[in-house]
């Protein structure tokens, strides 16, 4: 089993949920359609629950998963990093915002703070990615910034849903981000360089669920908008857009990595094109020099020969003349 083959239960459960969000779009106004949004909503999260578990069953079985973590240069996830920071920092600002103006929530304020460092641990990755250097080899804890953010997120939902009546969409909402969290924090441990082959398996599959759940959220919240007429706050739209971003950066990052042992080992003991052409000079120049050496010691040796010649033949005219 390959570990890039669980794309394929998680591009046809996102296609089921995104074809069941749009008819429920295009049907808003028709009762008989209404109606039935709820066994919908179940539906959308039986369809995520499913390839969630087929795709860690996947991951898990899969033989080719890499042991070794290369930063590649990659401009497309650097962009998508520095999209999800701004898009965190915008959601900070606003938290901080709403703290400020009144509202006395100590876990926002946790939240605003730790998403505003967290945005900054974004653009470190997308640096990491752009200039294929690893900024948090010597500052590894810098790297789990993400995760204490994802931290607070939870506990926000732990407030938020603690009191109010369990539904699916806030099932669908708590899953998401306790996988957000998970990816987050084995992402971290490649950067801190403690991780193995499972490493990148609960990547795929913490990050293929956080997406799907993420978008049965997102998608119903959206569509129970459109049909009440909801017009959205701007503080609703940063966090949606964030919840977006968020999900477009782990279907990058799942994508950027190389799975199959030989092949990552092989990239890693390639030498780059310039080191290949240092080692190609060196062994020329090399080459050159042993060639050197080696004609002047042979030419050495055959002058002395001569001389011996000349003087093995001097001896025998001399002994002539005697």
């Amino acid at each position: 089993m390959r570990l890039k083959r669980t794309w394929i239960p998680f591009v046809l459960s996102f296609v089921a949920i995104m074809g069941l969000r749009i008819y429920q779009i295009l049907s808003v106004g028709d009762a008989s359609v209404r109606v039935q949004w709820d066994k919908f909503e179940m539906l959308c999260f039986a369809v995520s629950a499913v390839a969630s578990v087929i795709i860690i069953i996947m991951s898990y079985i899969s033989k080719d998963a890499p042991d070794v973590f290369i930063i590649k240069k990659s401009l497309t996830l650097g962009l998508v990093s520095l999209l999800t920071a701004v898009f965190i920092e915008w959601n900070a600002i606003n938290e901080f915002s709403a703290y400020l103006s009144g509202d006395n929530d100590w876990v926002k304020l946790v939240s605003s703070i730790l998403g505003a460092l967290s945005g900054f641990a974004f653009i470190a990755i997308a640096l990491n990615l752009i200039n294929e250097k690893n900024y948090f080899e010597k500052h590894k804890l810098l790297s789990l910034l993400p995760t204490l953010w994802a931290l607070t997120l939870i506990l926000k939902l732990f407030f938020k849903y603690n009191s109010s009546h369990t539904e699916i969409l806030n099932v669908s909402d708590s899953l998401a981000k306790i996988c957000i969290l998970f990816f987050l924090f084995n992402q971290a441990r490649l950067f801190a360089g403690l991780f193995n082959a499972t490493t990148f398996k609960k990547l795929f599959y913490f990050g293929f669920s956080a997406v799907l759940f993420t978008t049965v959220y997102v998608t119903n919240y959206l569509a129970v908008a459109i049909d009440l007429g909801r017009k959205l706050s701007l503080s609703n739209i940063v966090e949606l857009l964030n919840e977006v971003a968020i999900g477009a950066y782990i279907l990058c990052t799942i994508y950027s990595i190389k799975t199959g042992k030989d092949l990552v080992l092989n990239e890693k003991t390639k030498p780059s094109d310039g080191a290949s052409e240092v080692l190609h000079n060196d062994s020329i120049n090399n080459g050159s020099v042993t060639n050197v050496e080696t004609e002047q010691t042979d030419m050495a040796e055959v002058d002395k020969l001569i001389e011996d010649i000349k003087n093995e033949t001097a001896k025998e005219q001399q002994n002539l003349k005697e």
